[in-house]
């Protein structure tokens, strides 16, 4: 093997890497912003009303940033396995 053939699959090698990376660096970010829902997303996704969303919060884990309420899915599943 010469110096260009060496070159040439370090070059390939390097796409194969890149091109993984970029892939799990897509999947993890968009398991992120799929993860958080703000009050109505959360209410779709455990099948209630918005308002009875609001008369339960006080059951229901979930942060706030500022007035807003935010909720993670995983906390919902866990929520919806004790119930």
């Amino acid at each position: 093997m010469n110096r260009s053939d060496a070159r040439m699959i370090a070059e390939e090698l390097h796409k194969f890497i890149r091109n993984d990376v970029r892939k799990a660096v897509t999947e993890m970010a968009t398991v992120e912003t799929e993860e958080y829902l703000n009050a109505k997303q959360a209410a779709v996704f455990l099948g209630w009303k918005l308002q009875t969303l609001y008369n339960r919060i006080h059951d229901i884990p979930h942060t706030k940033n500022g007035k807003s309420l935010i909720f993670t899915k995983s906390a919902l599943r866990k929520f919806m396995e004790r119930k």
